[in-house]
């Protein structure tokens, strides 16, 4: 495995915790009972996460990979730090059905996965 393939294998991952519901659509295991984490701290230390993750696909040799990651997670960075959506969308509110719904089409997961699964998430409702 290369570096890039490497640093896109670690993006990856840190998209499926920081949105579970997300990692459940594509089949991801293991986040399937999380929410998403709402507060400002946490969209500001996903900002913080990705700008590091940026500043190590700006280090890869150049590539069509490294164009690749570079720009998705500038993207991704300026969504948190300049457009805020997280800050302004009244409707944030309603990511948490998305939640729910993510689950109710996870293939993946068998029908009793499934339940603990909305359970889990249930309980972790604001």
């Amino acid at each position: 495995m290369d570096a890039a393939e490497a640093l896109a294998q670690r993006v990856l991952a840190h998209r499926a915790a920081r949105h579970p519901s997300w990692a459940t659509l594509v089949g991801l295991p293991g986040h399937d009972h999380e929410l998403r984490a709402t507060t400002r701290a946490s969209f500001e230390e996903e900002a913080r996460e990705i700008e590091a993750l940026l500043r190590e696909a700006e280090a890869l040799p150049a590539s069509l990979d490294r164009e690749a990651l570079t720009t998705q997670l500038a993207l991704e960075l300026f969504e948190l730090r300049e457009v805020r959506s997280w800050a302004r969308n009244p409707d944030l509110a309603s990511d948490f059905f998305d939640h729910l719904f993510s689950l109710l089409l996870a293939a993946h997961l068998a029908p009793d996965a499934r339940a603990a699964a909305l359970l889990a998430r249930l309980e972790g409702a604001p």
